[in-house]
């Protein structure tokens, strides 16, 4: 499940370009201007079909940070904690959009896509903004209802 979602996360990373081969000399120009990402455990599928992105090791060199836990709920649901940190501007709220198993972050310019593999249940999911980390824990929605909207900035 856990490899799913990343996989899905960096193959709906928007940053304007979609997964096409190039040749090599086009590779190596969008791969100078790629943003540089951190990851735990980025398999190496996601590194070949995802050209476009530097994976880095270190966290002091990423333009963008994304840390995913998972925790099963008491009632036997499960919550997704995305910790997504970058390089945003810290007096700009971004917006977080759900449209049914789809979490639409827009901390500036260009959207991040994340797929947690459940529809999204809006009410009981939550966003916070704090010192330019973004924190949202989705919970999967119990009903079978798409549910669709922004998702409060506490």
């Amino acid at each position: 499940m856990k490899k799913y979602s990343i996989l899905q996360i960096f193959i709906l990373l928007s940053f304007s370009l979609l997964s096409q081969e190039y040749p090599a000399d086009t590779a190596d120009t969008l791969r100078q201007h790629a943003i540089n990402v951190y990851m735990d455990n980025v398999p190496s599928y996601i590194k070949r079909e995802v050209p476009f992105v530097n994976y880095v090791r270190d966290k002091k060199v990423a333009d963008l940070i994304i840390i995913e836990t998972m925790q099963q709920t008491g009632s036997g649901g499960a919550e997704l904690t995305f910790f997504i940190e970058g390089q945003f501007d810290s007096i700009y709220e971004p917006e977080v959009r759900v449209n049914g198993e789809e979490i639409i972050v827009d901390p500036e310019n260009y959207d991040i896509h994340l797929h947690p593999g459940f529809n999204v249940d809006q009410e009981k999911s939550t966003v916070s903004y704090r010192n330019g980390i973004i924190e949202i824990i989705a919970v999967k929605s119990e009903s079978t209802n798409v549910s669709e909207g922004i998702l409060r900035i506490e």
